[in-house]
């Protein structure tokens, strides 16, 4: 299993970076037997801790 994340930023017209989603892709095998409808909640989830995160540090950082 891996888990694959992908970055979407957005930038002012200063090209500062203003904020961005990130998009968790988990990858496996289906004879792994992993539950699907679990993977992608926790995608679900991942997907919004780590833009959360990002974007809660861009703004400390002092990008508007």
């Amino acid at each position: 299993m891996s888990i694959d994340i992908y970055l979407h930023e957005s930038r002012t017209s200063s090209g500062q970076m203003a904020a961005v989603c990130a998009e968790a892709r988990i990858l496996h095998s289906p004879r792994e037997g992993f539950d699907n409808e679990k993977l992608g909640a926790l995608e679900r989830d991942l997907s919004v801790f780590l833009t959360d995160r990002i974007n809660a540090a861009i703004k400390r950082g002092g990008a508007e």
